[in-house]
C-alpha cells in the first residue's frame, strides 16, 4: 500500500473528497505519519475489547477504521466493496442509550434488505435478469484466468465442466438474482429473519462461485437479523458457561 501508482474515486463523492484532501497521502505514504496512523489503529482496536463501556474508545476506532477503508478501496485500482459489511454495522458504536441502540440496530437490518432487494433491482432495471446467457459470458470472463493458468487442475475441470453445460450456469445465476430479491419480505415481517441471516452467508457463497467474487466481511450484515430474545438467550447461555470455567483471578 505505500507509494500506490494511482488512487481512483469513479463517481463516489465520499472517496472523491478523501483524495481531494490528500489524506491518502498521510495515511498510506508518508513515511512516519503512515506508521502512526497503523499503531493507532491497532490501540484503539484493541482497547476497544479491553474497555468496552468507554463509548470513545469504539467510536475513534470506528473513525479510524473509516478512514483506512476508504483509502484501501481507492488505492484498489478499480471500484470495490471491500470492508463495506464492517463500516455499515460500525455506526452502532455512536449510539448509548438502550433505546436508541435498539432504533439504530432495527433501521440497520432494514438498510441490510435494501442492500440486497436493490441489487436485485439494479440487476432488473439494467436487463441482466433477462439476458438468457448472462450467467455463461460473466463466468467465463471471471474464470478463463484461472482455467489457462490452471489447466490441469480439479477445479478447472469443474470449471469446464459447467461451461460445456452452459445451463447450470445461467439458471444458477438467475436463482442469485432471486435470491436477493427476498430480501423485500424483511421490510414487512421478521418472522423469516433466521433464514435471511444465514442467507446472506449462502449467498456470497453461490456468487464467489459463478461470480469468482467474495466479500466474506459481509457476512457480519447477517448478526443484524439476530431478535433481540435470541441475543439475550446468548447472553443468558455465556454468563451460565462462565459459572462452570475455572476463575483464574
Amino acid at each position: 500500500m505505500e507509494n500506490p501508482s494511482f488512487q481512483i474515486s469513479g463517481g463516489d463523492f465520499l472517496t472523491s473528497l478523501y483524495n481531494y484532501f490528500g489524506i491518502n497521502y498521510f495515511v498510506f505514504e508518508h513515511p512516519i505519519y503512515s506508521i502512526v496512523f497503523t499503531v493507532l489503529l491497532f490501540i484503539f482496536w484493541i482497547l476497544s475489547f479491553v474497555s468496552p463501556n468507554k463509548k470513545a474508545i469504539p467510536i475513534l476506532f470506528y473513525i479510524f477504521f473509516l478512514i483506512y477503508a476508504i483509502g484501501f478501496n481507492s488505492n484498489m485500482g478499480f471500484l470495490s466493496s471491500y470492508l463495506k459489511g464492517f463500516i455499515i454495522i460500525g455506526f452502532i458504536f455512536f449510539v448509548i442509550s438502550p433505546i436508541n441502540f435498539n432504533l439504530m440496530w432495527e433501521g440497520l437490518r432494514y438498510y441490510a434488505c435494501w442492500i440486497y432487494f436493490s441489487a436485485f433491482l439494479w440487476k432488473f432495471i439494467h436487463r441482466a435478469m433477462f439476458m438468457p446467457r448472462f450467467g455463461e459470458m460473466s463466468f467465463k470472463d471471471n474464470f478463463s484466468w484461472y482455467i489457462f493458468t490452471n489447466p490441469d487442475s480439479i477445479l478447472s475441470k469443474f470449471y469446464l465442466f459447467c461451461i460445456e453445460h452452459p445451463w447450470i450456469l445461467n439458471i444458477g445465476d438467475k436463482l442469485v438474482f432471486l435470491f436477493e430479491g427476498l430480501y423485500f419480505i424483511g421490510f414487512f415481517t421478521k418472522k423469516y429473519d433466521a433464514f435471511l441471516g444465514w442467507a446472506i452467508v449462502g449467498l456470497h457463497l453461490f456468487l464467489y462461485f459463478f461470480s469468482d467474487t467474495l466479500f466474506v466481511e459481509i457476512w457480519v450484515l447477517g448478526l443484524l437479523f439476530i431478535s433481540k430474545s435470541q441475543w439475550s438467550s446468548f447472553s443468558q447461555f455465556t454468563k451460565t458457561l462462565h459459572k462452570y470455567l475455572p476463575n483464574f483471578s
